[in-house]
C-alpha cells in the first residue's frame, strides 16, 4: 500500500480498518516498517475466501482517496461542516423573524415565570 492511502485506510482511531476487518471477516495488520521508503504491507490473515474479499475491501477504500486539494471541491468534511452550519443558522433566523414578526417570540408557556416573560439569565 503506498504510504500516502496509511492514514486514509486506517480511519479515524482505526474505525475504517476495523471496519474492513469486521466487513471481509479477516484481520489485517499494516505492517510500516517500510514507511521511509513509501509503502507499507498490508498483512491479511484469515480464509483464503475471506482474504481475497479483505483485498477488495482495501482496494475499494483506497479507490475513494482524494488529495487533500481536491477534498474541499468534492465536498469534504469540512466543507460539508460549513454547509450545515450556515444552513442551520439560517433556518434559526428564519424561525426568529417569523416569531418576531407574529410577535410570537417569548410567549411559549415555558418561557415565562410567574406570568412574566423571561428576559435572559439562568434560572
Amino acid at each position: 500500500v503506498e504510504q500516502k492511502f496509511v492514514d486514509f485506510l486506517l480511519g479515524p482511531a482505526g474505525q475504517s480498518l476495523a471496519a474492513i476487518n469486521h466487513a471481509a471477516g479477516v484481520n489485517v495488520v499494516l505492517d510500516q516498517a517500510n514507511k521511509f521508503s513509501g509503502y507499507s504491507l498490508a498483512k491479511i490473515y484469515g480464509p483464503e475466501a475471506k482474504t481475497k474479499h479483505g483485498r477488495l475491501a482495501i482496494d475499494f477504500k483506497i479507490s475513494q482517496w482524494l488529495p487533500r486539494s481536491d477534498r474541499s471541491k468534492a465536498g469534504g468534511d469540512v466543507d460539508l461542516w460549513k454547509q450545515r452550519t450556515e444552513a442551520a443558522k439560517r433556518k434559526a433566523d428564519e424561525a426568529m423573524q417569523g416569531q418576531a414578526s407574529r410577535g410570537t417570540l417569548g410567549s411559549h408557556p415555558s418561557m415565562t415565570v410567574q406570568d412574566r416573560p423571561v428576559m435572559g439569565g439562568m434560572l
